[in-house]
């Protein structure tokens, strides 16, 4: 799964900052408060990238909250609905919550990369994990996850959320400490993700090399 990630360098892809930039600057004169560094947690606005309806910018960012409205349980009415952050790639196709805006609704995430917890036996939870690592990819400036978004009715309006697609572990640097991953879509498989052949991705034949780094 995918619970935290960092925001990208702006000095590491400076075509990238320039876009992000500019949603930024959008979002500030419509009062949207966009998060663009540090760690990035369920809930926070950042900006996501779609593609551009301008030839000369492939990709546009647009402002987007983490987690996809969830759910109330009949059966415990009063508990507050958990957003949906992240979304199984092997069903997202077919469950209803997910499979029109997997058709038509992808995006991208832009990172400097993800974390996961190892939790420690006996423990459960993220809160009381004993050890927490960024995973970033070998050889890419920044890392983008796999997403898919939607517009949902808020007060005092519209508001985009998207949710992160995740697969099994690829590789033993993340199955190590987690059975869950994010769909990583590499700078160089963009146009794929957009417009292409999604299994290819999903099941890609070589896993992407990442690194992991413990961290607090």
């Amino acid at each position: 799964m995918c619970g935290r990630f960092q925001a990208p360098d702006p000095e590491k892809d400076p075509e990238l900052a320039k876009i992000i930039a500019a949603a930024k600057e959008k979002a500030d004169h419509s009062g949207i408060a966009m998060k663009t560094a540090g760690k990035i947690f369920p809930t926070d606005t950042v900006p996501v990238l779609v593609p551009s309806e301008d030839p000369e910018t492939p990709l546009a960012a647009i402002p987007m909250t983490w987690g996809f409205p969830g759910y109330f349980n009949a059966a415990n009415p009063n508990a507050k609905p958990k957003p949906l952050i992240n979304a199984k790639s092997e069903t997202a196709g077919v469950l209803r919550t997910w499979k029109e805006s997997l058709r038509s609704r992808r995006c991208v995430v832009p990172t400097a990369g993800f974390y996961e917890f190892k939790r420690a036996p006996g423990k459960k939870g993220a809160s009381r994990a004993a050890e927490k690592y960024l995973f970033t990819a070998r050889g890419e400036d920044v890392l983008f996850l796999a997403g898919i978004h939607k517009e949902f009715e808020k007060k005092p309006r519209p508001v985009e959320f998207f949710s992160i697609l995740t697969m099994e572990a690829d590789g033993d640097a993340i199955s190590e400490i987690h059975h869950r991953m994010p769909v990583i879509v590499l700078k160089s498989e963009l146009d794929e993700w957009f417009n292409g052949d999604l299994e290819k991705l999903f099941r890609r034949e070589k896993a992407v090399a990442l690194e992991r780094s413990r961290t607090v």
